[in-house]
């Protein structure tokens, strides 16, 4: 609670009473605590329009990344009669590969992706990103890699907020990272969406009928 209370006022500090900032202490893999911070957050601030999932730990990562994002998902959409709204999960760009000592970690982040493309395609009324934050030298990052931990926190703050803007609609449902041009991205708007690249893919073969096209021709 206290490294919350000291975020908070860093926030406040900064918002000099412009904005109202509720502080509680939740694991995001205890309904009840999820429901309490809910109700706390509605009674302080009204409707809640903008949800951003970003809890962490090392050693329940499933429970946090899809449990826990599931959990604050469904009260934020019982909010509403009908909802609507924006959804950012923080995820990483480590679900592009496999690294050693990530086994736990990097699935569970993989699959809350995934939901999270699941809840585009379910609700599609509610827009819903998931953001790659960059490589940060966080207490969770091993200090081996801090060296190369070279972008700043305020990143994806600044692309958490642009993601609640109306210029971002067509990226709704797909994958952005800080480290993006997002003038550039425009630009090339058309061939993203048509090419799917901020989409998860699957498999490298064709599923289709008569097999994977083969480049190759067997010998013989």
């Amino acid at each position: 609670m206290e490294v919350l209370q000291e975020v908070a006022q860093k926030l406040e500090n900064i918002a000099q009473g412009r904005t109202k900032i509720v502080v509680t202490a939740t694991d995001v893999t205890k309904e009840d605590d999820v429901k309490i911070l809910w109700v706390k957050a509605k009674e302080e601030l009204g409707r809640i329009d903008v949800l951003i999932n970003d809890a962490g730990s090392l050693t329940q990562a499933m429970e946090v990344n899809v449990k826990g994002v599931y959990l604050n998902v469904h009260h934020f959409l019982a909010q509403f009669p009908e909802p609507h709204g924006t959804i950012t999960t923080t995820s990483t760009g480590s679900i592009s590969d496999t690294y050693p000592n990530f086994s736990s970690y990097t699935p569970s982040k993989l699959a809350q992706t995934r939901f999270m493309e699941f809840l585009h395609s379910e609700q599609p009324q509610i827009r819903t990103f998931s953001v790659f934050p960059g490589l940060v030298a966080t207490d969770m990052l091993p200090r081996k890699y801090w060296d190369f931990a070279l972008d700043d926190p305020m990143l994806t703050v600044g692309l958490t907020l642009f993601l609640s803007t109306p210029r971002a609609e067509w990226m709704r449902g797909g994958m952005v990272s800080v480290n993006w041009n997002y003038e550039e991205m425009e630009e090339h708007k058309e061939e993203i969406l048509d090419k799917g690249l901020i989409k998860l893919a699957f498999c490298n073969a064709k599923f289709r009928k008569g097999g994977h096209p083969w480049e190759t021709q067997k010998s013989g």
